[in-house]
């Protein structure tokens, strides 16, 4: 986990890519859309990106699998520029 977030530096707009690991019965993959939006506010509040329009993000993709019983639940966001 990250405590103190970079801003983000490369080219824009990104893509973002969102991989859940969570405990306990798995989400329908369009139910995790709903928490994409909270962590891409956070990213916004955090000032990694400097905004959620179309501007700065293009595609969002989003990809879950049930995280292991000694594991904690985890969500990876990776950053890319869009080509």
């Amino acid at each position: 986990m990250s405590v103190n977030p970079k801003p983000y530096t490369g080219n824009y707009p990104i893509s973002l890519n969102f991989h859940f690991k969570l405990h306990g019965k798995p989400l329908d993959i369009s139910n995790h859309f709903y928490l994409t939006k909270l962590v891409e506010d956070g990213l916004v509040a955090c000032g990694v990106i400097p905004d959620d329009s179309q501007k700065y993000i293009k595609n969002i993709s989003v990809s879950s699998e049930k995280s292991k019983k000694d594991e904690d639940d985890v969500v990876e966001v990776e950053l890319s520029p869009t080509i």
